[in-house]
């Protein structure tokens, strides 16, 4: 079972933990950390049709970033996390 940014609130992630151990699925969370100020970069590096709002960008990457230390007590059977960027 994957998420991702769609399951950045407890709630989404909670519907994706309770269809994974309906199917008898495991669960693996993945957390990629990157600085802000690379997202912003790489974003402004896109066609202009595929950039994301910065307002987007700016909550998304917060509620990432708040959501990692909830992980394992939502109840994931593995947590993988990963750094970008320095």
């Amino acid at each position: 079972m994957t998420g991702n940014n769609c399951s950045l609130l407890a709630g989404h992630r909670e519907q994706l933990l309770w269809l994974a151990r309906e199917f008898g699925r495991p669960t693996i969370a993945v957390t990629v950390d990157a600085p802000y100020d690379q997202l912003v970069l790489r974003n402004y590096a896109r066609p202009d049709e595929q950039r994301v709002p910065e307002d987007f960008l700016r909550t998304a990457h917060r509620l990432a970033r708040d959501a990692r230390p909830l992980l394992e007590a939502e109840g994931f059977d593995e947590i993988r996390h990963y750094r970008t960027g320095s």
